[in-house]
């Protein structure tokens, strides 16, 4: 049974869940468009993570959960964002091989639907990251069909532009983190206070904004995934 998402936050918070109840709050305010609501949002999220570092949440908690209720009451739900699932990707019998080695990836079919999360298990070899590199438009399938349905133009660089796909191993960046997030935004056309916005917003909701400042050397592997992570949603 679906909860309506301001009835799962007041819950959230009931619960003293607060970490969930804000990364929830920042979601829907993403879905609202409005940029008023999500800087507040992220207004909100910054002032809960400070609190948690000088002092206990407890004693915040009331300021805490009429920030949050009134934001929820600017929130306009009724705009037709919730959809129904839709299919994102078909896979039909594909398959792969490589020049060199005996390595093949037998034909394999898919589906992939808003919505889905979908694991795929395997031992070492066994084609994993193959796949993934096909589906993401990184490497040319042999045989079989595959269909990116909100892919409105043909060719791999559509595909790749469009699927966001992070490696095992993440290649060095360098400079800021922060700075790096503002050009990775800013290569798809989002520029000024909206890049900075979703900087921001990106920032908060995978609480990386204590960390904004430092560079590749100076953060574990962990949070360069999450940095990568991201830097692809920016994208």
């Amino acid at each position: 049974m679906s909860h309506h998402p301001s009835s799962e936050i007041q819950s959230y918070l009931q619960h003293k869940d607060y970490s969930l109840a804000i990364r929830r709050l920042l979601d829907i305010s993403l879905d609202s468009a409005n940029p008023g609501i999500i800087r507040d949002a992220i207004s909100i999220s910054q002032a809960y993570h400070a609190t948690t570092k000088k002092e206990s949440i407890d004693k915040a908690v009331g300021k805490l959960v009429s920030q949050v209720t009134g934001l929820l009451e600017q929130i306009s739900l009724e705009s037709p964002r919730h959809k129904p699932s839709e299919l994102l990707v078909s896979a039909n019998e594909i398959s792969k091989s490589y020049n060199t080695g005996n390595f093949r990836l037998q034909p394999i079919s898919l589906e992939i639907s808003t919505g889905d999360i979908l694991g795929i298990v395997g031992e070492n070899g066994n084609g994993k990251t193959t796949l993934l590199r096909c589906l993401a438009g990184q490497l040319a399938i042999d045989s079989g069909s595959l269909n990116h349905t909100i892919v409105k133009e043909k060719g791999v660089y559509p595909i790749k532009s469009t699927v966001a796909f992070i490696p095992q191993r993440i290649p060095k960046w360098y400079g800021l983190l922060k700075d790096n997030l503002y050009f990775s935004s800013s290569i798809t056309g989002t520029r000024g206070e909206h890049n900075e916005l979703m900087v921001d917003f990106m920032l908060e909701r995978l609480n990386l904004s204590s960390y904004s400042h430092l560079t590749w050397d100076q953060i574990s592997s962990g949070y360069r995934t999450r940095f990568e992570i991201a830097r692809v949603l920016l994208q």
